[in-house]
């Protein structure tokens, strides 16, 4: 299937909505308590045929559940064709391949009646097309067919006997010959009062059918064009004024669709207390990072994700931690009081400790990031704003997921055996609460040069020769930590646990390893092992320090196996 990359423009012009709903920017306007932006959005990322997401628009988009889906965000200018030119030279550099292939779709962040299957409808047409400009057109009779509710209000293109209005994606398969075409495209897009304008700009005004005007347009621009004739009305909707946002309401179902009776979060006051990294420090290690809402009074997050769920029909207890372990004990109790929906807000030790008190049960569990690294809030395409990551979880989407389970403690995403877990044991609560993720680091670089790698014996299943190696890590997910990975491999629902095992301790080996781990491909170096299997066995010898989850275990012996679908998470 041939897979597409959208750029989506969230500009933030004013139109007629502005006055009324003071909405600078109409990608923020709320149908449903939802921002426009994210029901176009969540649209095409659920569209198999949509690869890669970029949105031109100010960096308070960043504050939206939807950018998750999106691969990056640009920050947009004065002109609307040098914002297009700078989405295409980000894919052009990071996407070369499938930029050169399948070209760019281009839409506009107000098309909120798109559906995936509209979608994918559309982008058929197109990845079946040669042409290298794509464009529908929906008959204005269409409107009266099957949906009589969806009427556009807006000027048709009088073409013959017929009328057409214009629909919402654009594809252009080169660029760079085409760009006064897409300026002026842009334009009319934005003054649909005058529809026929169009006609009258590629002169086409006396034309008098859809391929008389492919025809004209494709010998203006000198390039091959496709016009298709589409049955979708919601292809060319949008919501441009007062009328089109009361059709959206009426139109668009209710995004709050959960069924949670009863709910509990659960949170730990010492989580991501620790001295704080630069957000370039962050940046470098793929660390997420709130940039919006941050408070240092901590229980403000509360009151705010208290006030958020509610209003999102999600009537929510909070409980605060006391001791270490506590949380499982209090998940362990929701589990047998009968509620359906448990939230733990706080880092991965946090998350750990209510999963270990959730596995194997039907309690669905949601996630509210607040630690050091929420690696598995990553791993799952957690947003870390408090009001983005509350929608996602009043939308009610859930995932089965594999736990791993090292002796009789389950973990969400990893287990480390030797140098990584010996750091974390050093760096302890104390060091932690005063550095946070630093003291992970400077623990780090101080005993790489003194740690004495110790011969780690492996068992793989059932096979009858054991694995030996220095260094050794069991992935559940991909991620270890931010967004850096050890098992690139994993998956949080196949069944198997990923292991990776490095096979040298020398310094060139080590730094491999770390090479590998910048780059992100450390599990395809020759030097290490790597396998799938259900369960691990390790040996005693060496005595080495085990970690899950960030938080030391014990030490070895032990053996780590795979939970399969044993734990509901909101996603």
């Amino acid at each position: 299937m041939k897979k597409f990359n959208i750029i989506l423009l969230a500009r933030g012009a004013k139109g007629p909505l502005y006055k009324s709903h003071g909405c600078k920017n109409k990608a923020f306007l709320e149908i449903h308590d939802k921002p426009m932006l994210d029901w176009v959005v969540e649209a095409f990322a659920k569209s198999d045929y949509i690869d890669n997401i970029i949105v031109l628009g100010p960096e308070e988009l960043d504050k939206l559940s939807s950018m998750r889906h999106v691969s990056k965000r640009l920050s947009a200018g004065l002109d609307v064709v040098q914002d297009i030119a700078h989405g295409v030279t980000y894919l052009k550099t990071f996407e070369p391949e499938q930029s050169k292939n399948s070209g760019y779709l281009i839409a506009n962040a107000d098309t909120a009646f798109l559906t995936t299957k509209v979608i994918n409808d559309t982008l058929e047409n197109i990845a079946n097309s040669d042409a290298d400009i794509n464009l529908h057109y929906v008959k204005k009779s269409a409107f009266n067919k099957e949906q009589s509710d969806l009427k556009e209000s807006r000027s048709y293109i009088k073409i013959g006997d017929q009328e057409y209005t214009e629909t919402a994606i654009y594809h252009v398969r080169k660029f760079n010959f085409i760009l006064n075409f897409i300026k002026e495209i842009v334009e009319l897009r934005a003054n649909l009062d005058d529809a026929q304008a169009l006609m009258r700009v590629i002169d086409a005004q006396d034309a008098k059918s859809l391929e008389e005007v492919r025809e004209i347009l494709a010998k203006k621009i000198k390039t091959s064009v496709a016009i298709f004739e589409s049955d979708h009305v919601e292809l060319a909707m949008d919501v441009h004024d007062e009328e089109d946002l009361n059709l959206a309401e009426k139109y668009l179902p209710n995004p709050w669709k959960h069924n949670y009776k009863k709910a509990k979060l659960i949170y730990n006051p010492q989580s991501g207390q620790g001295k704080q990294m630069a957000p370039l420090l962050k940046k470098m290690l793929g660390i997420k990072y709130r940039k919006f809402e941050v408070y240092e009074d901590r229980e403000k997050y509360f009151v705010n994700i208290e006030k958020y769920l509610k209003g999102y029909g999600i009537d929510i207890e909070i409980e605060k931690t006391q001791s270490q372990g506590h949380a499982t004990q209090i998940a362990k109790d929701c589990v047998e009081q009968g509620y359906d929906l448990v939230i733990a807000a706080g880092g991965d030790g946090t998350v750990n400790e209510v999963v270990n008190g959730l596995a194997n049960s039907d309690v669905v569990l949601g996630v509210i990031p607040m630690g050091t690294a929420n690696v598995f809030s990553i791993e799952i395409d957690l947003p870390m704003e408090i009001k983005a990551v509350c929608q996602v979880i009043a939308q009610g989407n859930t995932r089965k997921i594999d736990l791993g389970k090292a002796n009789d403690r389950y973990f969400t995403c990893m287990a480390g055996v030797g140098f990584d877990a010996y750091v974390l044991k050093k760096s302890d609560s104390k060091w932690k609460k005063i550095y946070g993720a630093l003291a992970y680091i400077f623990i780090g670089i101080w005993n790489l040069c003194t740690y004495k790698f110790k011969k780690i014996i492996v068992k793989i299943d059932d096979q009858p020769l054991p694995k030996k190696g220095y260094f050794l890590v069991v992935g559940n997910s991909k991620c270890y930590g931010g967004d850096m990975s050890f098992t690139s491999q994993a998956s949080l629902d196949d069944g198997y646990l990923d292991v990776c095992l490095f096979r040298y301790k020398n310094v060139l080996a080590i730094f491999n390893y770390l090479w590998g781990l910048n780059k992100g491909n450390v599990d395809k170096h020759l030097i290490v092992d790597y396998f799938k299997c259900e369960k691990i066995s390790i040996a005693k010898k060496g005595n080495h320090p085990i970690h899950i989850d960030a938080e030391y275990l014990c030490d070895t012996p032990a053996e780590i196996t795979v939970c399969p679908a044993s734990l509901n998470v909101v996603v």
